[in-house]
């Protein structure tokens, strides 16, 4: 502090690298800045010019309390001075200022931070008589205020080294996730006053689609379907979790190759997708059901029924032929039943259908006919006429005339079939007991000899449906050698004829 008039320019230089240097100076009691003008303290005191106020008499402080926060608000003191007041006008930087003056236009007083963060006060008032009493009471008027002011301000290297929290955020090193991440520091001086709060963002932004972790997936190949799919796995340069997808409707069973789309989302909006192939290929065969199947027989007629097969992928499956039905060729129909799975894989099976026929075999024993079959419809017929003969209807038939030619018609479950005709000749029945026909070996595998006493003239073999199956004219002589081994097996009727007349043997085929 200090008290007088000085306009030494080197005094005020002396002071100006004092303070610099980190000097405390407070001035207090000038009136003379004005009149005469004292520039260097003028600029000392932060302003550009000043005026002479004169005598004042009772001021009031009206000016804005605009000290750092926490200083007591001297706005409205009244100071009881009426001593000569000089004001300070153009406050630079740096310099607080408050009028004392109605018009609030010039500056009674102000206080300053210098260099090296310490405080000067400076004072235009007249120090003094009265005013002297403004700064020595507690509470009241300059001395109240340069205190609250000096007491809250951040000062020089007496504090110490600011403090520095983060008191949101993460910190320095940490690995941010994607997103925006707001992190808050604040800082306090040694004394642990004068917080301040600094903020920032830290805006991480993923834009890297994942990477499938294998470059190309192998196909999935089965036979029929496929139920289920293990998906495939891809890294993200940020997520740790990919949510994996696929465009697939199981199960897959359409023959070929389904292509089913993989897509990996990192959840931050980058998808990658990623191909595979579903091969559907069935390359077995149906199963027949029956290893074997039996041979199916009929009379005149059958029709087998469709035998089945079990398929990998289709299922029971029901076979099919090319032959027509019913088969009704007499002897052995071998058919083929083929199972198609759909899927380009076939397999056959055969059965054997056996048509019998209706044995229309008749044994002559004399002037007796004698059909062969058994447990059947018997009904004779004249084969001259081709009229049935009323009331013969039973296996066997004698004629009741001299000579005449006859057949019989058998039905046998539904199937009619009429023999050949025989002829019976009561005249020469004499010379056919005495004809000394036989035939051996008799059953045969076809090769066969027919020996007579008398001379044998022609021989006619036919099958059980009168079908001609051999025939021997014009012979010379009572025996021959025959060969029907091509024939299938069964029973067949050889018709002998000779001087003796026409006899009918019976022969079986094994």
């Amino acid at each position: 502090g200090g008290y007088g008039d000085t306009h030494s320019p080197a005094t005020f230089t002396a002071l100006s690298s004092y303070v610099n240097a980190g000097g405390a100076v407070f001035i207090t009691g000038y009136d003379v800045i004005a009149s005469p003008s004292d520039q260097e303290l003028i600029n000392f005191m932060g302003g550009t010019t000043s005026s002479d106020g004169g005598s004042q008499g009772t001021e009031t402080l009206v000016g804005s309390n605009s000290l750092t926060t926490g200083v007591t608000n001297i706005v409205g003191l009244t100071l009881n001075s009426t001593g000569d007041h000089d004001g300070l006008n153009n406050l630079q930087a740096g310099t607080v200022g408050v009028a004392t003056n109605p018009n609030n236009n010039s500056h009674g007083w102000t206080l300053r931070t210098l260099g090296a963060g310490e405080i000067a006060w400076v004072s235009t008032a007249n120090s003094s008589g009265q005013p002297w009493t403004q700064w020595n009471t507690a509470g009241t008027g300059y001395k109240e205020a340069l205190l609250n002011f000096a007491s809250n301000h951040t000062c020089g290297p007496s504090v110490g080294a600011p403090v520095t929290t983060m008191t949101a955020g993460l910190a320095d090193g940490a690995t941010f996730p994607v997103g925006a991440t707001t992190v808050t520091y604040e800082v306090v001086d040694g004394n642990g006053n004068n917080p301040q709060t600094c903020s920032f963002i830290v805006t991480v932004v993923d834009n890297e689609a994942p990477v499938a972790d294998v470059a190309t997936l192998a196909d999935v190949t089965a036979e029929c379907e496929v139920t289920a799919l293990t998906a495939p796995t891809a890294t993200d340069n940020c997520s740790a979790t990919v949510t994996v997808t696929n465009n697939a409707t199981l199960p897959i069973s359409t023959p070929g190759t389904t292509v089913v789309t993989w897509s990996y989302d990192d959840g931050n909006g980058n998808i990658s997708t990623q191909d595979q192939n579903i091969v559907i290929a069935d390359v077995t065969a149906p199963v027949a059901d029956v290893a074997t199947l039996a041979d199916e027989t009929g009379t005149c007629e059958a029709t087998p029924v469709a035998p089945t097969a079990t398929d990998n992928c289709s299922g029971s499956i029901t076979a099919v032929s090319s032959v027509t039905f019913p088969i009704t060729t007499v002897g052995t129909t071998v058919v083929t039943w083929t199972y198609d799975d759909g899927n380009g894989n076939v397999s056959t099976q055969d059965q054997n259908v056996v048509i019998t026929g209706v044995d229309t075999g008749v044994t002559q024993s004399g002037g007796t006919l004698t059909a062969d079959a058994t447990g059947v419809t018997y009904q004779w017929i004249d084969c001259d006429s081709n009229t049935p003969i009323s009331g013969e209807t039973n296996a066997s038939f004698t004629p009741t005339g001299l000579v005449g030619n006859y057949a019989v018609q058998i039905t046998d479950n539904g199937c009619v079939d009429t023999s050949a005709c025989f002829l019976v000749d009561f005249n020469s029945l004499d010379n056919l007991e005495n004809a000394g026909i036989s035939i051996h070996p008799n059953p045969s595998t076809g090769l066969f000899t027919i020996n007579a006493s008398q001379t044998l003239e022609a021989v006619e073999i036919l099958d059980v449906r009168g079908r001609l199956v051999y025939e021997s004219r014009s012979l010379n002589g009572s025996s021959l050698d025959v060969n029907i081994s091509n024939e299938n097996a069964g029973v067949y009727y050889v018709r002998i004829s000779g001087s003796f007349g026409t006899i009918t043997e019976k022969v079986v085929l094994q």
